[in-house]
């Protein structure tokens, strides 16, 4: 067997000798990131990502955390169609530790044309250490969560977290230091702090968010300590106290009128469970009732029908927030690890409002240690 061939080489010269020749196929072209585009075509990409995904993108360079918390995003967000109205965050607090987690509400994509629309909590940032978070009352308002006072030790402290970037902040002290017996509600694109000091002589602050300032309102009645069941509905704060419904209006700066319970209501709210307001109208569930909605411009109980189904238990210990002109409702199923969820519609219809269940079914399985403890409802403006 003869011997292979000898391969043909080319004769260096005397120049090249001892060089050696590139390796053209070791450089490797150079890769493109998201980062190297164009910022226009970036923030075209970035508004088709669902928002709760923002809290990752952060994370992975200081350029896309600059473009994600970027107002310009947000704006471009505004036009897209069928954008939510806005997110659900719900807070969780892992017993015997000051660990805090946050989720938000998310819409599932759909797999078919005939697979019904899903729901799922996911969460949306790092654990927080935070003992504030379950010690103040809280509120609300466009794209940020305002926690405001102390607990049982009264507090001039505010923390403010957003949303659209995950930051949390302090921000300026208030006037008179308040405990968690104030009510805080946001009206007309401003948070109202009433009550929980013993200062007469400022007892309503009112914080601008877009000054960061704190201004003292009028207020010709001190507010007694009440539950912390209220909800703001045109422009007033509606609070429960004994049997009654007393309704703030910050234009007049006192407590000038009294909403009576539907009768059998209980003494000191007993039988009302929570207070939430949905598309102007202010619902309330009563152990004796059921939900009933109060329209504040006619000055009526409606009862809500159309939910038997759902069965009383669901009502106790949850937690209610408007979600997108929807009421939605969130409880432990069977089992503490469950959180379920059902998102109803409310159409007035004669002299009732009818109640129809568009979407029901469990969000998340949670550790046992994992306690449900607040929601809250944030806008995208």
């Amino acid at each position: 067997m003869s011997p292979p061939p000898l391969k043909k080489t080319k004769k260096r010269s005397s120049l090249t000798a001892g060089v050696e020749p590139p390796q053209e196929d070791s450089i490797a072209p150079p890769s493109l990131s998201l980062t190297s585009l164009p910022d226009e075509i970036i923030f075209n990409c970035l508004t088709r990502v669902p928002r709760c995904y923002y809290q990752n993108l952060r994370s992975v360079s200081k350029t896309l955390r600059s473009l994600v918390n970027s107002p310009e995003l947000h704006r471009l967000r505004s036009f897209l169609p069928n954008k939510p109205k806005g997110s659900v965050y719900i807070l969780f607090h892992v017993d015997k530790t000051p660990l805090y987690f946050w989720f938000t509400l998310r819409e599932t994509e759909k797999t078919s044309t005939t697979t019904k629309i899903e729901y799922r909590l996911v969460p949306y940032s790092t654990p927080i250490r935070s003992k504030f978070m379950y010690r103040s009352c809280t509120i609300a308002l466009g794209p940020e969560i305002f926690f405001v006072g102390g607990y049982i030790k009264p507090s001039t402290k505010l923390w403010i977290l957003n949303t659209r970037s995950g930051d949390l902040t302090k921000g300026p002290n208030m006037n008179v230091a308040r405990t968690c017996e104030a009510v805080v509600e946001s009206i007309d694109g401003k948070v109202y702090v009433m009550g929980g000091c013993d200062d007469d002589d400022i007892h309503v602050e009112v914080f601008d968010p877009n000054s960061r300032e704190w201004t003292v309102a009028e207020s010709k009645k001190k507010l007694q300590p009440m539950r912390r069941l209220r909800a703001s509905v045109n422009g007033k704060v509606y609070m429960v106290k004994g049997e009654k419904i007393v309704v703030y209006d910050p234009s007049k700066g006192q407590r000038f009128k009294k909403v009576k319970m539907p009768s059998g209501g209980g003494r000191h709210g007993g039988g009302l469970f929570y207070m939430c307001a949905v598309a102007d109208v202010l619902y309330c569930y009563y152990f004796t009732h059921g939900l009933m909605g109060f329209d504040a411009k006619l000055k009526v109980w409606r009862r809500v029908v159309g939910l038997e189904k759902l069965g009383v238990a669901i009502f106790h210990n949850a937690a209610t927030v408007e979600y997108d002109g929807k009421l939605a409702i969130f409880w432990h199923g069977s089992s503490k690890k469950d959180i379920r969820c059902v998102l109803i519609m409310l159409d007035l219809i004669g002299d009732v409002i009818r109640g129809t269940i568009e979407w029901c079914g469990t969000v998340a399985i949670m550790p046992y240690n994992y306690s449900f403890y607040r929601c809250f409802a944030c806008s995208e403006d």
